[in-house]
Formats: structure tokens, sequence, C-alpha cells
């Protein structure tokens, strides 16, 4: 009689594929079983079966393995998530930013000096700063009014 039941519980739950809740879930309704089974057995005898409680549930490798990528998945989905929503508040960040530089002229400019300063604060940095041609036409302007005529 036992080994019908277990034989049977080990097959539904090998046949089932899902995650340990289920799988605990199971358990429990096998524990109902059993003692039902049990109850039916020793009742004609006036024993009364109280609890029937599995401790120890053998699982076979691949249903571990099976669960194991699942909860790896899930973390996965999790961590995708968390780097999605950090991205949409760094570009709500980003987006303030924008306006509030854009509304200041000259506040950009500024910023982009401050960055420069930070960075140029250590000596092992080499700062390639571009600048369009045109102001550097600009300022070739300022040197030659600014030189003296040779005599």
């Amino acid at each position: 009689m036992g080994g019908v039941a277990a034989r049977a519980n080990h097959d539904e739950k090998r046949g089932r594929r899902g995650d340990f809740g289920r799988i605990a879930q199971l358990a429990r309704n096998d524990s109902k079983r059993i003692k039902d089974i049990v109850d039916q057995a020793t009742e004609v005898w006036g024993i009364e079966v109280s609890n029937v409680e599995l401790k120890d549930i053998v699982l076979p490798e691949n249903m571990e393995r099976t669960i194991a990528k699942q909860a790896e998945a899930e973390r996965e989905r999790r961590a995708v998530i968390i780097n999605a929503e950090g991205e949409r508040m760094a570009a709500e960040n980003i987006s303030k930013a924008a306006q509030i530089l854009s509304a200041v002229p000259g506040a950009l400019h500024l910023r982009t000096l401050q960055t420069i300063n930070d960075v140029s604060s250590d000596q092992s940095n080499t700062i390639v700063f571009v600048a369009p041609v045109e102001v550097l036409r600009a300022l070739e302007g300022f040197v030659k009014k600014g030189e003296q005529p040779k005599q």
C-alpha cells in the first residue's frame, strides 16, 4: 500500500516541472493523501492518525537544475528591471540639468570649464579640448592684433 502511494507521488512530482513552491505544495498534498490512506487502513483497528508529515524530499538532479535555471532567470529579470529603472532616473536628471543649463546664458560654458578644472586636478590626465576651427581663427586674429610691429 505505501509503496504504491510513494511511487505515485514520486512520479507526480517528477512529472511536474515547477518551482520549489509548487513542489512544497505537492508535498503538503501528499502528506494529506498519505494520512487519508493510513486512516482508512487503521480505522478498523480503532487507531486514529493525527498527523503525517514529509520531512525529506529527494528531487531528481535534472529537476534541481531546472529549478536553479528558473531562479537564475528570475534574478536576471529583476536585474534588468533595476538597471532600466536606474537608466530612466538618470535620463530624467540629465533632462532637468539640460533645461537648467539652457535657461541661463553661459551656464554650459561655465560647466564645461568646471569639468575641465576637475579633470585637470590629476596630473596623469591628458585633456583634449575640441574647439571649432572658427574659434581658433578668431584667436589668431586677437594674437595678430596684439603683436607689436617689429622695428
